[in-house]
């Protein structure tokens, strides 16, 4: 029933996609079809959401059905998601007509055939998944359940001895242990304890071919009581060997899996240290490739300011050499204007010589307070230009007067 259950509620899901979810209603005999649908179908709301979660939920229902426990958390989470979806996400929704109603006047909305659908399915799924996960259902556990008038199955004891044939099997089924194996085929060697006088005769009386038995009630149950006896004692020591076949095996076992983990614990610290090495080798290159890198920046600082350095000092030179070259020139313009100083005032002096002269010649003397005509005026100083003038005017009248 679990089973029916949950593929029904797959199916159901599934089906959804394509049912109305919302089934709009427009009063008065309108008819909406021809320009929107009337319901809203689980693909109008959800997409293709539905029909993915039924047909997973589906094969997820098989395995849960073969048994498989993750299979079963999984079919009900399914069902839960899709419960979700119709109370959490179309619930909301049964009585809004949307965009119709803005449109049509006197409209309604209801709950159609898809969400009694959605709703139905996702709550078989739920209980499916549950139901199985409760009984532990499947065909796994109805094959592990004794059928009625079946045959029970029978468990193991490790208590009980098992026949001497048992031990090779068991010998050969190890075959990580040696000291089992040798003590298989030692027990294999062991030979048969030796029968009494009423237990070989009692195949040949059986026969008819050997003598009638001689021994009497007395020595028959004695010889009885000495075989069970040596057959007990001959069980107890193949069950106690057997045991300490099974301990030397679970030793050897032990120490395999000890070997194991002492082989694999030194295979990861070989690892870690390679992987160690490998991080100390990559960090002296890093520390390397800084060293390096700072030496250039370095050596490239120490140019730049060496550079910086001689350019400044070709700077100083140029600008001492401008200024040597500076002072060169107004040393010189000043030594020509001394020498143009002393050439006016010699011209001058011959000047006023040579008019002193002519006036002496001629009998007439300056007057009184009255300045040469060659004399600079009075609170200043004649120009270059306006000395050379009156020099080469006393020139040309000294020449006019000669």
């Amino acid at each position: 029933m679990l089973a029916l259950m949950g593929f029904a509620g797959a199916v159901l899901v599934a089906v959804t996609t394509f049912a109305p979810i919302i089934e709009i209603t427009i009063g008065g005999g309108g008819n909406a079809t021809a320009e929107f649908d009337p319901s809203l179908t689980g693909y109008d709301r959800h997409s293709v959401a539905l029909l993915l979660l039924g047909a997973l939920a589906g094969v997820l229902h098989l395995g849960a059905v073969r048994g498989a426990r993750p299979a079963m958390l999984a079919v009900a989470a399914c069902g839960v998601a899709v419960l979700l979806i119709a109370v959490l996400g179309d619930a909301p929704d049964l009585d809004q007509a949307g965009r119709v109603a803005e449109l049509y006047e006197d409209t309604s909305a209801q709950a159609g055939i898809g969400f009694f659908l959605e709703t139905l399915g996702g709550a078989l799924l739920a209980v499916a998944g549950v139901g199985l996960l409760l009984l532990g259902g499947g065909q796994a556990a109805i094959a592990g359940r004794r059928t009625p008038g079946g045959p029970a199955v029978a468990a193991e004891d490790p208590a009980e001895p098992a026949s001497a044939q048992d031990v090779p099997a068991r010998a050969t089924v190890e075959p990580g242990a040696p000291a089992l194996r040798g003590a298989a085929e030692a027990a294999a060697d062991v030979p048969d304890p030796p029968r009494t006088d009423d237990e070989m005769d009692v195949p040949a009386a059986r026969a008819g071919t050997g003598p009638p038995p001689r021994a009497s009630a007395g020595r028959r149950l004695g010889g009885g009581l000495a075989a069970g006896a040596a057959k007990a004692r001959r069980a107890r020591e193949d069950q106690s060997r057997r045991r300490a076949q099974r301990a030397e095996a679970e030793r050897a076992r032990e120490a395999a899996r000890a070997e194991r983990a002492a082989q694999a614990a030194e295979r990861e610290e070989q690892a870690a240290a390679v992987a160690r090495a490998r991080d100390a080798e990559e960090a002296a290159a890093r520390g390397a490739a800084a060293r390096e890198q700072a030496d250039r920046e370095r050596a490239a600082a120490e140019r730049e300011v060496a550079a910086r350095e001689q350019a400044e000092r070709a700077a100083t030179e140029r600008r001492e050499a401008a200024e040597r070259e500076q002072a060169a020139r107004e040393r010189e313009a000043a030594a020509r204007e001394r020498a143009e100083r002393e050439r006016a005032s010699a011209e001058r002096e011959a000047a006023a010589r040579a008019q002193a002269e002519r006036e002496r010649s001629a009998g007439q003397a300056p007057e009184d307070g009255a300045a040469p005509p060659d004399a600079p005026p009075a609170g200043g100083t004649l120009s270059f230009d306006e000395r050379l003038r009156q020099a080469r005017e006393r020139a040309r009248r000294m020449r006019g007067g000669r």
